[in-house]
Order: C-alpha cells, then sequence, then structure tokens
C-alpha cells in the first residue's frame, strides 16, 4: 500500500470538486473530515479501502 497522506484532500479537490462543479452541486460530502474518518493512518487506508473498490477489475 502507498502511503498518500493527503489523500482525503486530494479526493475532495481533484474528484468531488470537479464533479461538483460540472453538475453545479453546493453540498458535497468531505472526505476531510477527521470526525467521521478518523485522522492519520486511520483515514488514509479508509480512503485508500474505498479507492481499491473501484479500482477492481470486474470479471
Amino acid at each position: 500500500m502507498i502511503w498518500l497522506p493527503n489523500i482525503s484532500y486530494d479526493i475532495n479537490k481533484k474528484f468531488i470538486g470537479p464533479i461538483a462543479k460540472a453538475n453545479n452541486l453546493s453540498d458535497i460530502p468531505g472526505f476531510n473530515d477527521v470526525n467521521k474518518l478518523g485522522s492519520g493512518k486511520k483515514i488514509v487506508d479508509r480512503l485508500t479501502n474505498l479507492i481499491a473498490i473501484f479500482e477492481r477489475k470486474r470479471t
């Protein structure tokens, strides 16, 4: 597993933000919320696992 300490920021800025902007959405989920997702290694692991779900190839 690759350690990405800014993964929550990157998800918000690089993925969710452009999708929200393209669809004129103002209320978007925050993947940088330590109260909901934890902090440090915990949040990185959770978000990395979430991304891995979408990266899996369908057979």
